[in-house]
């Protein structure tokens, strides 16, 4: 019976947090579990549970689509954005409550259980890597993305996932990060599997590798020694990464092209070390830079979402929100993630500086705060560690009982 249990919660966490947009249904399957968490919780009576234990970040949640609503309605565009707002407040502490409670009432520890579901979506990239003819059936007939993307994924995009290009390696990234910092505990098994997460960020993109290089620094700073022990086997696993690859190489094209285009990374640092121009670096400095224009759009922006300007398009998380609202827009949500932050570092230092450190860059890099799965696992991670460090405390006495104490 446990071991069904343990099947069930990683299917739970993996179908909610990678979503995979099947083509036969009309939506991802995180809104099943959405609903599913909802039901949970009522069915528990966890609401007020959730409200008071979360009841600043809700407040300044609140605040944040007050603005978001405020936007849609002053520039009289649609409410796309402030809806997509709301999904990520309720799907973000509503669903995370309510997997770590499941998972907490039958003594399964959520760090775990979220690891081996990585690995396990790492296995599944690293298959499709090595066979094509399956890669284009998933990528054409199983998964739905536009034809734009699909032509992207001629040597990019393999797992089983959204957001293949940006939020899944960053998952996988995060993930690579834990193990690195024994998170979940120091297992030969997890410590093996950095190989197949390495793979899954090597074959999608690059920002995956930003939690890692964090975690690597934090590493460097608080444990030395344990950095020394992974120097050591990161050395014999590009060995024998190396020697594999001589072996897959010739019989797959789209591997080759694949790695060629993840050696391009080589190139990117290697010019920025010599002060040398990068198309790449050049697009993200220039290109997707656009400010507002007038002091009203600074203000309240113009209320629209530039991923999807034709004239001004913009992929960069920091200006799509800047351009959506303006100031008012993006203060609220300044604040709140500033106080995530200091919250998450008072429970969890380390956890704190690698979530918002590789957010500094993530939000640079895509809109990280639009609901996918980085920001799921954002979220889980999130709310799992401060319920977790107050149940350790007896703030709260089973996760669904009432609140006995106020927490800060």
């Amino acid at each position: 019976m446990k071991y069904i249990v343990i099947l069930l919660s990683i299917v739970l966490v993996f179908f909610y947090v990678y979503a995979p947009p099947f083509q036969s249904l009309p939506f991802g399957t995180d809104k099943p579990i959405l609903i599913l968490s909802l039901l949970y919780i009522t069915h528990r009576k966890q609401w007020h549970n959730l409200y008071v234990f979360f009841r600043k970040e809700y407040l300044l949640f609140y605040v944040v689509l007050f603005f978001s609503g405020l936007v849609a309605v002053v520039h009289r565009q649609t409410f796309s954005t402030f809806f997509y707002d709301l999904l990520l407040m309720i799907e973000g502490f509503a669903c995370s409550w309510a997997i770590y409670s499941f998972l907490n009432e039958h003594k399964l520890k959520l760090d775990k259980i979220l690891i081996i579901t990585s690995v396990v979506a790492s296995i599944i990239s690293c298959f499709l890597l090595l066979n094509p003819e399956i890669t284009f059936y998933v990528k054409n007939s199983l998964l739905k993305y536009p034809e734009q993307v699909l032509d992207t994924f001629l040597f990019r995009g393999y797992g089983l996932a959204d957001s293949l290009l940006y939020a899944y390696p960053v998952v996988q990234g995060f993930c690579a990060a834990f193990i690195l910092m024994k998170v979940g505990g120091n297992n030969v098994v997890l410590n093996t599997s950095l190989l197949f997460l390495f793979v899954s960020i090597v074959c999608n993109a690059r920002s995956g590798f930003v939690p890692i290089v964090i975690a690597l620094v934090l590493l460097l700073i608080y444990k030395r020694t344990i950095l020394l022990g992974y120097s050591i086997a990161i050395v014999v696993f590009l060995l024998v990464f190396a020697g594999s690859l001589n072996i897959f190489i010739a019989k797959n094209e789209m591997l080759d092209e694949s790695l060629e285009w993840a050696g391009t990374s080589i190139d990117i640092v290697d010019d920025f070390m010599h002060g040398r121009k990068s198309e790449n670096v050049e697009v993200l400095l220039g290109d997707m830079v656009v400010w507002p224009s007038t002091l009203e759009e600074w203000i309240l922006g113009q209320g629209k979402n530039l991923f999807f300007d034709k004239q001004s398009n913009t992929d960069i998380g920091y200006f799509i929100r800047l351009n959506y609202g303006g100031v008012l827009y993006c203060f609220p949500w300044l604040c709140f993630c500033f106080f995530m932050y200091r919250r998450l570092y008072k429970t969890n230092r380390g956890m704190a500086l690698l979530m918002f450190l590789s957010l500094l860059y993530l939000n640079y890099k895509g809109d990280f705060f639009a609901v996918n799965p980085a920001t799921r696992l954002f979220f889980l991670v999130y709310v799992s560690s401060l319920v977790d460090q107050a149940l350790f405390r007896n703030v709260l006495v089973t996760p669904n009982s009432r609140i006995e104490q106020k927490c800060k």
